[in-house]
């Protein structure tokens, strides 16, 4: 249906300047650079902020649990998330797989990694 759909974990709001910061909670410690994923779950919420409360997102947060350290993501390029989701859209509809990464059993960029 070409609708956005997450959960916030949470959202600061500055009524006076009319902007808006989304914050992510990892339960992990912080890695040496922001992860794409999050950075594009990042990038996601403010586009449905700005969207929805009609507030400027020009950056958001990320809290990592473990190492107690908060992380400030500049979210400027909306072109890139814009892009992406059509990516996933032509992959589903023309249910066709992207190429793989050269590693075996994981992506090159994400939090999950260390799972495989």
């Amino acid at each position: 249906s070409g609708e956005f759909i997450t959960k916030a974990d949470c959202i600061a709001f500055d009524y006076q300047n009319k902007t808006a910061f989304p914050i992510q909670l990892k339960y992990s410690y912080m890695p040496r650079k922001v992860f794409r994923s999050q950075k594009f779950q990042l990038m996601l919420e403010a586009f449905l902020i700005e969207k929805m409360f009609n507030f400027s997102v020009p950056y958001g947060y990320i809290k990592y649990i473990k190492s107690n350290a908060l992380k400030k993501v500049w979210l400027n390029n909306r072109e890139e998330l814009f892009k992406l989701a059509e990516k996933i859209k032509n992959i589903i509809a023309n249910e066709h797989f992207p190429q793989p990464t050269k590693y075996k059993k994981r992506c090159v960029d994400c939090c999950y990694r260390r799972m495989c």
